[in-house]
């Protein structure tokens, strides 16, 4: 216990689970919250889980006044539309100012983590203020279904941009070839012609017998 009290460096502290219940409470305006979207089962939230940890923990032993905390989308799904998140794990940081801002680092190290959190946030750009609500929560299903209209919407559209190129190719076909015609028009065949010209043979031929 002695020892404990002489280290200066040695902080307990933990990453906040945030819900709509405690929300609120912690995201009050007074601390930056730099906050984890994960799901159940998500393989990449599980593989960030240690480094998050780690990170408040660097964090708490620097004195830093930012917060880690992290969401449960699986039981808090209500959250996560209140802030548009739709791929886990997403990180976003609350500045104290009222601002929202993403991290959107390809690759995420301790370091990378702790520069963003104690400031580097301010050099990307922040795509929305805090919100002063938060949205319900909606069952599992309406959110599968969300995660479809998108891929389906893009197909349909590009669908609808290949119809519209085939029809655009026939017309031009149709007029392409309207206009041959109109340049080479096939010559016209005189019938009563042809047919008075083979009478005529045909009598040139009986007096010759």
């Amino acid at each position: 216990m002695l020892l404990i009290l002489l280290l200066p460096n040695f902080v307990c502290s933990e990453v906040v689970t945030l819900t709509r219940d405690n929300w609120f409470q912690h995201i009050a305006g007074t601390h930056d919250w730099y906050v984890m979207f994960s799901q159940s089962g998500c393989p990449h939230c599980k593989r960030l889980e240690p480094l998050w940890v780690a990170l408040e923990q660097q964090l708490a032993a620097d004195g830093a006044s930012v917060r880690v905390g992290q969401v449960n989308v699986s039981a808090d799904n209500g959250i996560a539309l209140t802030f548009g998140v739709e791929k886990f794990p997403s990180l976003i940081l609350i500045s104290a100012a009222g601002r929202v801002y993403e991290d959107t680092a390809p690759r995420r190290s301790l370091p990378t983590l702790r520069h963003f959190a104690i400031g580097g946030y301010r050099s990307s750009l922040s795509h929305m203020e805090t919100p002063a609500t938060l949205q319900a929560n909606v069952p599992v299903w309406w959110l599968v279904l969300r995660s479809l209209w998108q891929p389906l919407r893009m197909a349909l559209g590009v669908a609808f941009t290949i119809a519209v190129c085939i029809t655009g190719l026939i017309k031009w076909l149709v007029w392409y070839f309207n206009v041959e015609g109109d340049e080479h028009p096939v010559p016209k065949v005189n019938t009563r012609a042809r047919e008075g010209a083979g009478a005529r043979e045909g009598t040139q031929g009986a007096k010759e017998d």
